[in-house]
């Protein structure tokens, strides 16, 4: 019996630590100058991002749809899964413009090395789209 008690007050002693550095529920609205991240176990409790409705009302979780809008997913994308399924993978997700405008910006360097390499050495070199390519893939594959 002691035993027990003893991990029923630690759970609760971790609890309470976890609340006092900022951890748990996180009410949002229209005002909120930013939100937490989005992560895969929002499906669970959706704890981290709560929708305040209003006085005498419950809060509630973002729905599949407002996440994907938050990754910059368009309207139209068709999400096939079970909402269980669409919190995890847009909680996996990674913004789909901010990743648009990094490919942008390496493909600009390299195209920027390239002509540089190319006054300099006369001779062809690998094209950008290329290397970008297989730099992406590479990094989707792990």
């Amino acid at each position: 019996m002691n035993g027990g008690f003893r991990i029923i007050n630690e759970g609760h002693r971790r609890k309470e630590e976890h609340k006092k550095k900022g951890n748990g529920y996180f009410l949002f609205n229209e005002n909120s100058e930013h939100t937490n991240t989005l992560s895969a176990r929002y499906y669970k409790d959706g704890s981290e991002i709560l929708i305040d409705q209003g006085a005498g009302k419950l809060p509630r979780k973002l729905t599949p749809r407002e996440c994907a809008r938050l990754q910059g997913f368009p309207d139209s994308f068709i999400i096939p899964v079970s909402d269980t399924r669409a919190y995890k993978q847009f909680g996996n997700s990674v913004a789909v413009p901010v990743i648009r405008r990094i490919a942008e910006n390496m493909l600009a360097e390299m195209y920027r090395m390239e002509r540089e390499l190319n006054n300099n050495l006369r001779r062809p070199r690998v094209k950008p789209e290329a290397f970008l390519t297989f730099c992406l893939l590479i990094l989707f594959i792990r």
